[in-house]
């Protein structure tokens, strides 16, 4: 399988999640989640902080950690990840370089609570069929809405807004017409519609605000990969 074929097959992974209205098959009546508006500024695909690095046969690995520093994330490499890099770059956003570094060395990443994993492409893609990883870039983010039926989004909103479901880069909020809206990077939307979608079972809605928040934990760790 060629590079080329495997980053084609991980967009179409990230993007056909986020087709409008969008059918997840565990459930029997899903809610119809849609692309909500967004500032033109927020459509940007790499939103990290610029930077600057001239690197002439730098170690690949080293490299790697000095981005970790620059984004504040844990890095994990998979075993026998080696190479070197040679860039100049001026300006350029750190996760739009780190995508460019790891591309140019046929390597791709996922991220998973808040964890950067570094791997070749063949081994990425198996593991994003499974659905549990987020294989786009390490910032990007997107927004969604869906109409409650059963559940009150406004307090739905507020439990994910407490608990541990979004990440740094999540918001979420409650609109007219029992209407919620999620944003976050992509990985992790996809994981809070999961969660949400079974909260909205009408027996798990009326639930007391207590039991409802256990169930919504035990949901979660059934999400999460271990």
């Amino acid at each position: 399988m060629t590079r080329h074929c495997v980053r084609r097959g991980l967009v179409r992974i990230a993007a056909g999640f986020f087709m409008i209205g969008f059918v997840l098959p565990v459930f029997a009546q899903p809610i119809s989640w849609t692309m909500a508006s967004r500032s033109a500024a927020a459509d940007e695909r790499y939103v990290g902080e610029p930077i600057s690095m001239s690197l002439r046969d730098a170690d690949l690995v080293e490299t790697l950690r000095t981005f970790s520093r620059i984004g504040g994330f844990n890095l994990i490499i998979q075993p026998g990840v080696k190479g070197t890099v040679t860039v100049e770059l001026r300006g350029v956003p750190w996760d739009q370089a780190l995508d460019a570094i790891l591309r140019m060395n046929g390597l791709g990443m996922d991220v998973t609570q808040g964890t950067l994993r570094v791997a070749d492409y063949e081994t990425l893609e198996r593991e994003a069929r499974s659905g549990n990883y987020d294989t786009s870039p390490l910032l990007q983010t997107r927004r969604v809405q869906g109409t409650l039926a059963n559940a009150d989004a406004v307090e739905v909103a507020r439990l994910l807004d407490r608990g541990p479901y979004l990440s740094k880069y999540g918001t979420v909020k409650a609109l007219a017409g029992n209407v919620l809206q999620i944003e976050d990077r992509i990985g992790r939307v996809q994981r809070i519609a999961r969660l949400v979608h079974q909260l909205d079972d009408a027996e798990v809605a009326e639930l007391a605000a207590d039991a409802f928040d256990r169930r919504a934990q035990e949901i979660w760790r059934s999400l999460t990969p271990n």
